[in-house]
């Protein structure tokens, strides 16, 4: 059956960590827009909140302190992969349910968005520290 439970759950197996992915690279891109289209303290802390949040490497590579099309991808690969990785574990764990749906998977994804979320400001937070910012 093409809507059924089975469709759903196979649906779920092979595109949980693409839709993780494109959600937080969908955040990176505003984040990225804000940063290009503003200018001040408060939309910069808006836009690059929003950029870290969907790669959230950045901090644990060094950037803001410091640059580099290196660091850039080593951030965003790792990143990819995290959140790819991240959307197939909700995946995974919402296909143990008896009648799993995509509304399941975000309920689980957000979770670890959560999780994810926390990590990334106290990890600025401590960047900022380090760099006497706080």
């Amino acid at each position: 059956m093409p809507d059924g439970i089975v469709a759903n759950k196979r649906s779920l197996a092979r595109r949980g960590g693409f839709a993780a992915l494109a959600l937080a690279g969908a955040v990176a891109l505003c984040g990225g827009a804000i940063l290009a289209l503003t200018d001040g303290a408060f939309f910069g802390v808006i836009g690059f909140m929003a950029v870290a949040f969907g790669v959230p490497l950045l901090p644990i590579v060094g950037i803001p302190a410091r640059s580099g099309a290196a660091r850039w991808a080593i951030a965003i690969v790792g990143s990819a992969g995290m959140w790819w990785w991240v959307g197939q574990l909700s995946a995974a764990r919402v296909r143990k349910m008896v009648i799993a749906g995509w509304s399941d998977w975000a309920k689980e994804v957000g979770l670890y968005v959560g999780a994810v979320f926390v990590g990334v400001v106290g990890a600025i937070l401590i960047a900022a520290k380090a760099m006497g910012a706080l």
